[in-house]
């Protein structure tokens, strides 16, 4: 009975996978919707997992190795930094998120605590992680070949995302352990034969999605991760070192796999170099944070907060090459998760994280035979580790969390298998489990709660957007309104709020909504609203402020100089707005529009 149950649980568990596949239509984004099914998900797994502690008749031994203390000591410097952070609540997205993964960490670690992959309830995991994404590279390929009905309305290849490059990184995180079972397993059992073919099917039809999706940093990702492999694999290191012997030989090897990897970063790099030109130009400003902020960083979650901010300072302080001009847009992400864990937590944080790594990837030294037989598993989620942490230098993984949720399920596999040196031991008498779990069961009682009650803002939210759309303003306030007292810590939800009232004509109720949100958003559009509104009420100095910053943010957009010019005008500024028009004609934009065109025309027409 007992085996049945722990099969149902691990059936049960599965579905958090699946948690990619989550599009609403009536919530505003894709990744809402996945943060949704994995809360409601998350709140049946945690309250199977209290019962059966509650149930609990036999003491409960507890053992940490340094990996599990390490995640624990990056998870309660994240909380203490949440709690001294200015304007992120308790209840913050980000760190729910972060404690929900800690809960499955553990939970997947007790499943895999030996390598033996022969198990119903690792079977059954292992399939699901593997299926998924498998059914997302299909996906991806449907989409480029728009067929089945799947398509996309502005990439042509985002699988269940809305941009391409979170996509790419969660096929990222599981190819190279797809690759890892489908090479390295040999024993000819069922299962086995079932994850080494699943294997070879996962990792073959991402290397048909990979090129179509043209992410360069992701290719040098799955190539990491498969190195890995062969370099466990055909033991390379030690024929290398057998061939290489002298200190000569080991240099000139050394210098050569250098250039080599030079080459290739030179090779990538010019394939799209704007692109990798805005990445350059937002590292220089998430270091501009960092200086500010080096011990313990601007605070938790409060990077896409202040980023334009700094963006604004960057290009005040001096005049700078147009072509960082050109590539400067609005920025949520450092697109380097580790720039941003420095950025928001310090070297402290970045620190804690970088172990955390380290000691994933680092081999425990063992001469147990069956460990060496059955350490397929954790070879393998290395791979995708070494993957995640590459990518992750170019995009915002550790941002998404299907590709976190993956990430943490690749961590516990290699926690339970390679890591058996225990640094804490202690146990809890079937009393206090008891009490643990009756703690527990009123927490996540708070959080079914505050889930459900999110969630009903969040459709709100999404059907205010959407009257909005249709200029049905009024309406629009009204589930805006309804929305307030749950997401007023939100900056988009602010924003979107705020450009509503501003668009209605109620300028003052916007003002006091935009003024909030900048606190919480530093998007160049926030500064165009309220430069809007203190333009309305005639307030011309604070207009003048607002669209000034929202140039200085993205100096290659036209249309906060074009309201500016029309501020001018209206406030009898005629010089101003004539030599802003003048600087109006004479840019180019980033992308040719018919409105670019008839923004230029106007001012043509006012020098005139």
């Amino acid at each position: 009975m007992r085996k049945h149950y722990r099969n149902i649980f691990a059936v049960l568990l599965s579905f958090v996978f699946f948690t990619v596949f989550i599009n609403k239509n009536d919530l505003v984004d894709s990744l809402t919707a996945k943060t949704f099914y994995f809360y409601f998900i998350s709140i049946i797994v945690f309250t199977f997992v209290i019962l059966k502690l509650f149930a609990e008749k036999r003491e409960l031994t507890i053992s940490l190795n340094k990996l599990d203390v390490l995640i624990l000591v990056y998870y309660s410097y994240n909380f203490v930094r949440l709690i001294f952070t200015e304007y992120v609540p308790i209840n913050n997205e980000k760190f729910i998120n972060l404690t929900l993964l800690l809960g499955y960490y553990f939970i997947f670690k007790t499943i895999f605590k030996n390598g033996d992959i022969k198990n119903n309830t690792k079977i059954i995991l292992l399939i699901s992680f593997l299926s998924v994404g498998f059914g997302q590279c299909l996906i991806g390929l449907f989409q480029f070949y728009n067929i089945f009905g799947f398509n996309s309305n502005y990439y042509r290849v985002i699988g269940s995302f809305s941009v391409m490059a979170t996509y790419s990184g969660f096929v990222v995180s599981i190819l190279p352990f797809a690759f890892g079972l489908f090479v390295l397993i040999k024993d000819k059992a069922t299962e086995n034969i079932i994850l080494k073919h699943l294997g070879k099917i996962a990792f073959i039809s991402g290397l048909f999605i990979l090129p179509i999706i043209r992410i360069r940093g992701d290719w040098l990702a799955i190539i990491g991760g498969v190195i890995f492999i062969l370099i466990y694999k055909y033991n390379i290191i030690r024929k290398l070192n057998l061939i290489f012997s002298s200190k000569v030989k080991k240099t000139a090897l050394f210098v050569s796999i250098i250039s080599l990897a030079f080459l290739i970063i030179i090779g990538l790099y010019n394939m799209r170099p704007a692109s990798a030109f805005g990445r350059i130009l937002m590292w220089k400003v998430a270091a501009n944070i960092i200086t500010d902020y080096p011990i313990f960083g601007a605070g938790f979650d409060r990077f896409g907060d202040i980023y334009n901010n700094y963006q604004a300072d960057y290009f005040i302080e001096k005049t700078r090459d147009p072509y960082e001009i050109y590539v400067a847009d609005n920025v949520n992400y450092a697109h380097n998760d580790f720039l941003e864990i420095f950025a928001e937590l310090g070297i402290i944080g970045l620190f804690s994280f970088v172990l955390i790594i380290i000691s994933a990837i680092w081999d425990t030294k063992t001469n147990n035979e069956a460990y060496e037989n059955n350490n397929i598993l954790a070879k393998s989620a290395k791979a995708s580790i070494i993957g995640i942490v590459i990518s992750s230098q170019f995009t915002f993984s550790f941002q998404i969390l299907p590709t976190l949720l993956n990430f943490v399920f690749l961590l516990s596999i290699i926690s339970a298998i390679d890591k058996h040196n225990k640094f804490i031991t202690f146990s809890i008498k079937p009393a206090y489990l008891k009490i643990i779990s009756l703690i527990s069961a009123v927490l996540i009682f708070l959080f079914s709660l505050n889930t459900i009650n999110s969630y009903k803002a969040n459709i709100n939210w999404q059907k205010a957007k959407i009257y909005s759309q249709l200029k049905m303003y009024d309406k629009a306030i009204n589930f805006y309104s309804y929305s307030y007292n749950i997401l007023k810590n939100n900056g988009d939800f602010l924003l979107n709020y705020g450009g509503t009232l501003s668009l209605f004509g109620r300028d003052k109720e916007a003002i006091t909504i935009l003024e909030k949100a900048k606190n919480l958003n530093s998007s160049n559009n926030l500064y165009v609203l309220l430069g809007n509104s203190y333009s309305a009420i005639n307030n011309y100095e604070n207009s003048e402020k607002a669209y000034t910053k929202a140039i200085n943010i993205i100096p290659n957009r036209l249309y906060p100089k074009y309201m500016l010019v029309k501020m001018y005008v209206k406030n009898n500024k005629r010089d101003k707005a004539k030599n802003l028009a003048l600087q109006i004609i004479n840019s180019k934009a980033k992308v040719t529009s018919l409105a670019e065109k008839e923004i230029k025309k106007e001012m043509q027409e006012l020098l005139n």
